[in-house]
């Protein structure tokens, strides 16, 4: 099934950027099922979470990660659609 980029307006915020491992996010709806996908400059996805937004912890855990900038995207699989690609960059 794939994925359709959407124009319904959903913010979700990643903070802080740079971050030394963890990226917090806020936006999420509590009853929507979401997959996370860190992504890499090269295309690899390199850490994978699939949630309901009430499940979701507060944080995403990053510390694992080389240093780099990477691509978080969000994904709402209750309405099948991309919402956002976030930029971050991993630091220690």
């Amino acid at each position: 099934i794939p994925i359709e980029s959407s124009n319904v307006v959903e913010v979700i915020n990643l903070y802080p950027n740079p971050n030394k491992g963890k990226v917090f996010l806020s936006g999420l709806h509590p009853h929507d099922i979401y997959t996370i996908q860190i992504v890499s400059l090269s295309g690899a996805v390199v850490k994978e979470i699939q949630r309901k937004g009430s499940e979701m912890p507060p944080y995403i855990d990053v510390s694992g990660l080389d240093v780099g900038v990477y691509f978080v995207k969000f994904y709402n699989i209750t309405n099948n659609r991309l919402l956002t690609a976030h930029r971050i960059q991993v630091i220690k």
